[in-house]
């Protein structure tokens, strides 16, 4: 019998991650070698928030400061954009 194989990496479509989903896997590339990391910077989004604002940003760190972390986002909305052809 084959092993189950999740439907997200099967479609290589991370929106089909859970969130446990996606930490496990990113704790495991750390820990395998495959992804370095002497800082890391998680970013949550709540959509499920009934407070009238629809949503909830939070933030957690490892070893960084506000200003390494801003830098972070900033980079990384660069390669994201890039990507997707802006």
């Amino acid at each position: 019998m084959a092993a189950v194989i999740p439907l997200a990496l099967r479609k290589a479509d991370a929106k089909l991650w859970s969130v446990e989903q996606m930490l496990a896997a990113a704790l495991e590339s750390v820990r395998a070698g495959e992804r370095k990391a002497t800082k890391a910077l998680v970013v949550y989004l709540d959509t499920a928030q009934d407070d009238g604002h629809g949503y909830d940003v939070g933030f957690q760190q490892s070893g960084m400061s506000c200003s390494e972390m801003l830098a972070l986002l900033d980079v990384a909305a660069a390669i994201m954009r890039k990507r997707m052809g802006y």
